[in-house]
């Protein structure tokens, strides 16, 4: 089926305009947080885990996915014409994945045809981003809730651990150009809080990276808007979130992992960082059927 349908729709692991690229071990597979305290918790029973994770792209290149060596719990969807490349890998459900390598056929289309919406800024009341100083350290506190005030700064950088950002409220911020999280610097979310980041220019994100300390992909949701080209994500803390970033070519490395979803422009991941699409991110956007095969069953 062809569908085209908003970008909130997280309807898979990986969503992408362009090329997708796995490495090493790599897992992109399904599960849900429902019922369970965090991501976490969820995704660590075993029978809590299924096939409905999944990658897509508009790429009708040769290949439009390519696995590699790792394993793809869930359909992979090209364009018309684009491939799908593994070298030891396998593409299927878990029986498939377990006693095969390649792609199961059944698993298979490349029918894709989705248009991602551009995101556009935040609207509403801004307030200023400030550091707050003491004992050394310089914090940024975001306390206020996105019905009061959202906060806008031109950039931002957390590069020491006595320089952190930490959200308490239900916050949005609008970084309106570059945004880097390096050194031991990192971006805390705190139990009860939650996060919409908005980015206008480059995202890099390295050392201790986003941490989401509710555990819930629910509670941060990455948004970049259309001249948002780069996003790196390479943080001690998993990513646990969505990101839809539809002009974005999306790096995860360092063993990170996300737990969520992500539109991209493309993808790629090194180090066997892996991609846990929690189903309760799932949007309920309108669909356009354009298209459709019919299936045979096995």
């Amino acid at each position: 089926m062809t569908a085209t349908n908003p970008p909130s729709a997280f309807n898979y692991a990986i969503a992408a305009n362009n090329p997708v690229k796995l490495s090493g071990n790599a897992v992109v597979d399904g599960f849900t947080s429902l019922g369970f305290p965090d991501a976490l918790t969820a995704y660590g029973t075993a029978t809590n885990r299924n096939a409905n994770g999944g990658i897509a792209t508009n790429s009708k290149q040769t290949p439009a996915i390519s696995v590699g060596t790792a394993h793809v719990y869930g359909h992979a969807v090209t364009g018309p014409g684009g491939t799908v490349a593994t070298a030891g890998g396998a593409v299927g459900d878990a029986d498939w994945n377990a006693s095969h390598t390649g792609v199961d056929p059944y698993y298979r289309e490349d029918n894709m045809n989705v248009d991602f919406q551009d995101n556009s800024p935040p609207q509403g009341s801004f307030a200023s981003v400030v550091g707050t100083h003491g004992g050394g350290s310089n914090i940024t506190y975001l306390t206020y809730n996105s019905s009061t005030y959202i906060y806008k700064t031109d950039s931002l950088v957390s590069n020491d651990k006595t320089k952190p950002v930490i959200v308490t409220g239900n916050a949005t911020l609008w970084v309106q150009n570059n945004l880097s999280v390096i050194g031991s610097g990192y971006i805390y979310i705190a139990p009860g809080a939650s996060l919409t980041l908005y980015v206008g220019g480059t995202a890099s994100i390295s050392g201790g990276g986003i941490v989401n300390a509710t555990g819930l992909p629910q509670n941060f949701t990455y948004l970049g808007l259309p001249s948002n080209k780069v996003l790196n994500y390479s943080g001690a803390a998993n990513f646990i979130g969505t990101i839809n970033a539809p002009r974005a070519d999306f790096t995860l490395s360092g063993g990170s992992s996300v737990y969520g979803a992500v539109i991209c422009n493309s993808f790629s991941s090194s180090g066997g960082s892996s991609v846990h699409y929690d189903q309760s991110v799932r949007g309920g956007g309108i669909f356009l059927i354009t298209s459709w095969v019919e299936k045979q069953t096995r």
